[in-house]
């Protein structure tokens, strides 16, 4: 293995180009699964950079997105995540704590599960 320290934008570009095989990136969940997952593990995916390809999981996207009712689709993206489990395209060798520090003043605010920053509700009391 060689170990090199590249800018953000090189690193990047050389996982984009599939120059390099790893690379330390940080991901957030979304609360549906077909938004994240489909672009990392689809064939035609737009992070897939690795070239993960499996006509059983392309599959399972389809039959998952295309049921309204959310208690099947579960099923069909349970089946998912165990294949691609199975498969193990890439691991993920560290996931990190989060934790957010706010004034007391702060109102209104939540930390929700996909880290994402909701400001539309929250105000600063005087």
């Amino acid at each position: 293995m060689e170990i090199r320290t590249v800018p953000g934008g090189q690193g990047w570009r050389m996982t984009v180009e599939r120059e390099i095989d790893f690379r330390a990136t940080r991901w957030t969940p979304r609360v549906d699964i077909d938004i994240r997952i489909r672009n990392l593990f689809h064939s035609e995916g737009g992070m897939n950079f690795w070239g993960y390809n499996s006509p059983e999981v392309d599959r399972l996207f389809e039959e998952g997105a295309s049921i309204y009712d959310t208690a099947k689709a579960k099923v069909i993206y349970d089946q998912l995540q165990t294949t691609l489990a199975e498969d193990a395209p890439f691991i993920y060798l560290w996931w990190g704590a989060e934790y957010t520090g706010v004034s007391s003043r702060l109102r209104n605010f939540t930390q929700v599960p996909d880290l994402q920053l909701r400001v539309r509700d929250i105000w600063l009391d005087k």
